[in-house]
Parts: C-alpha cells; structure tokens; sequence
C-alpha cells in the first residue's frame, strides 16, 4: 500500500503538492493553443449564469466569450476589466464621474480596441445614467476588437 502517511511511486498525494504540476500543465495547453484566458469580470460571468437561469436554460455556465480572440486580442482585452476597476475605484474613492469615466475610455483604447461603444455609470437598479456617484451603481462598458465586442459591468462600491 502506498499513500500520504506511506509514501510511494505516486506521491505527492495532495492537491496542494501539485501545484507546479498543475501550473505546467495549464501552461502547455495555453501555449498549444488548447486553452485561453478568459478576461470576462466575475460580474460579467455572474450576469451571464443569471441570464441562463433566467432563460431556463439546460446549460448553466461559462458561455465562451472570450474563446474566439486571437493572440492580439487577447493582449489588448486584458486592459479591458482593468481599466473598469481603476475606473470603479477611482469613482469609489470620491472622484470625479466624468474623469474616471474618460480615463477608463482612454485605457481601453490604449489597450488595442478599435472602438469604445460605451462607458457609463449607472444606478444598479433602475440602469439610469449617472452623472454624479450614488450607491449602488454600477461601471458599464461595450467596446470592439476585431468582430468581437466585449460588453461588461462592475461593482461601484
């Protein structure tokens, strides 16, 4: 017999001792092009499991957004959910709506898109555009790259 308190040709036996082989491993698979980063916010995925319960869907789950990028689109989509939360802290923090809002602009065009469909705050439940902060809202943005057009919302807290 062979396990934890034993040893044996099949250690390490816990999960938290693989995790080098785990990080190989995924990174294979990103490098052969078997698997990709997704940028999608947690929010994003969230609004997407809602809209599937919603729907009675019979698939509950991660819809692939973000599988279709090519290599540049990937780079450059990595400066989309960053930008929206330095956009949501600045707002948090007490600054200026029509700053944070073209600064987050900005920093998705620099990031490679070919357009900014949008970058609004709004009130978290009635969706109406904002000018000023109040709670709860939330940080809505639409840009493209390429033919895919990445739609997403976050958090004002």
């Amino acid at each position: 017999d062979e396990g934890p308190g034993v040893g044996g040709p099949y250690a390490p036996y816990f999960q938290m001792q693989r995790l080098d082989r785990y990080r190989q491993t995924a990174e294979q698979l990103l490098a052969s092009g078997h698997a990709y980063h997704c940028y999608c916010t947690p929010e994003r995925i969230e609004s997407v499991r809602e809209a599937q319960k919603a729907a009675k869907s019979s698939f509950l789950g991660y819809d692939g957004h973000c599988r279709q990028l090519t290599a540049e689109q990937r780079a450059a989509a990595a400066a989309f959910p960053a930008a929206l939360r330095a956009a949501a802290a600045a707002i948090a923090g007490g600054g200026a709506v029509a700053a944070a809002l073209a600064d987050a602009e900005a920093a998705i065009r620099a990031g490679g898109f070919a357009s900014v469909d949008y970058v609004a705050l709004a009130d978290a439940d009635s969706l109406e555009r904002l000018t000023e902060y109040r709670a709860p809202a939330r940080l809505l943005a639409a840009a493209r790259i390429g033919t895919t057009r990445l739609i997403d919302n976050l958090a004002v807290e």
